[in-house]
């Protein structure tokens, strides 16, 4: 229940993230070349339409050979031929003969083994060839389909496609393979009072820091990125720069301000009375900072749209929790949401009961238990907090953790918290 205003109850958390992730399924799949799908999620499962090797080949320089002449070392070989990798192997090896063979070439038909080059000794006249070790069937040859098989599965649908996926299609042949797109997304920011920043501040203006900070988290997780720069809070001209979104291609916009229940906030009263939406939320989430939101899935255009808070750190806050779980949702990714550390405080982190989860940047100290200290002052408009923190103290509603107590953290720099 709010303390804030009790004719309008707050959103719990993860009641506000669901309404969010079922209105955003996975795009529709699209075929691509293969060096193009890495870090996309296949949309199919992919069989293998050949073998891989496609022949037998050496695994090593060395002299192809009959293991049943091979039996003991010491035996001496006829040498009848040489392949190389790229060649073709028209020799056929009889009783008693041996053919030099380089890694990658194909066995010669007759021969079912081959002897590493350093275990054989040539005779001067390169006539013959001593075999120093004994072998068996089979020894250092590469069977056909060892790898992969005619009908083996080689790319499941949910599968991230990989350096190793997109090396094994190429050498099966294939060059298109079906993924689910990452989500094209704008990026806007709104209000009277924001200027770009080579403009000066001051006087009840200041600059924009949200539209770079969204487009460098969007950048960062990979995420196509439209700047759509900035309006004022003005209901026709933000409705205007979603018709441009839409013509520039985007499945989703992401703006910033506007989003509150004050007599100019231009964004909420634009998609809520006058834009058509199959899915609405304009809602007040049990969180601090981040509260006020707005999410719709607008029909025309056909958009999915984020409002977010004005304030920096607010908005931040409101694309971990809403906007990046979504995108990576329409991308067809299993894991959406960031990893979650019991960590150990630092210091006391004390807050006052207000009926709202609240998110604390904290630098996470790595250890067992890691160790997690807020990273700088704690305000919805301190973007410097941000500067070393690597994720976010999740403090449920009480009164806050005293020094060593357990704090569930959201880990958003996973590289130096987890070592991943």
């Amino acid at each position: 229940m709010s303390h804030d205003d009790p004719e309008r109850p707050l959103v719990e958390l993860a009641a506000a993230q669901t309404k969010v992730l079922d209105a955003c399924a996975p795009l529709a799949p699209v075929v691509v070349p293969v060096t193009a799908a890495l870090g996309l999620v296949a949309a199919a499962d992919v069989r293998s339409r050949a073998a891989l090797p496609a022949f037998a080949n050496s695994a090593m320089d060395g002299y192809a050979v009959r293991a049943a002449d091979c039996t003991d070392p010491g035996v001496t070989l006829e040498v009848v031929g040489a392949v190389m990798a790229g060649e073709r192997a028209t020799a056929v090896l009889g009783a008693g003969q041996a053919v030099r063979i380089m890694t990658g070439a194909p066995v010669p038909d007759g021969a079912d083994a081959v002897c590493p080059v350093e275990q054989t000794t040539l005779t001067i006249d390169g006539a013959k060839v001593v075999v120093g070790t004994a072998l068996r069937a089979g020894r250092h040859v590469r069977r056909p389909g060892e790898d992969v098989a005619v009908g083996d599965m080689v790319l499941h649908a949910g599968d991230r496609v990989g350096p190793a996926h997109v090396g094994l299609l190429h050498g099966l042949g294939e060059d298109e393979v079906a993924v689910v797109p990452r989500p094209r997304v704008g990026v806007l920011s709104t209000g009277d009072e924001l200027v770009g920043e080579r403009d000066g501040a001051g006087s009840g203006r200041i600059r924009d820091t949200n539209r770079a900070t969204l487009l460098g988290l969007l950048t960062g997780d990979g995420f196509p990125a439209v700047d759509l720069g900035r309006v004022g809070d003005d209901e026709d001209a933000y409705l205007a720069a979603l018709r441009a979104a839409a013509s520039a291609g985007c499945d989703v916009v992401c703006s910033t301000g506007g989003v509150s229940f004050g007599d100019r906030d231009a964004v909420r009263a634009a998609l809520t009375s006058r834009v058509a939406t199959r899915v609405l939320a304009a809602t007040e989430v049990a969180i601090k900072p981040g509260k006020p939101q707005v999410f719709a899935v607008l029909t025309d255009p056909e958009l999915r749209v984020f409002g977010l808070p004005g304030n920096p750190v607010a908005a931040v806050v409101s694309w971990e929790l809403f906007v990046r779980p979504a995108l990576r949702t329409m991308a067809g990714l299993a894991a959406v949401h960031r990893p979650r550390v019991a960590a150990s405080a630092g210091v006391p982190m004390p807050r006052r009961r207000d009926g709202k989860i609240h998110l604390v940047p904290v630098s996470i100290h790595p250890g067992a238990p890691p160790v997690c200290e807020p990273s700088g002052r704690f305000g919805s408009h301190i973007l410097s907090s941000l500067l070393a923190a690597d994720g976010f103290a999740v403090l449920p509603d009480g009164d806050g953790a005293e020094e060593g107590a357990t704090v569930e953290c959201m880990v958003t720099r996973p590289d130096a918290v987890l070592g991943a």
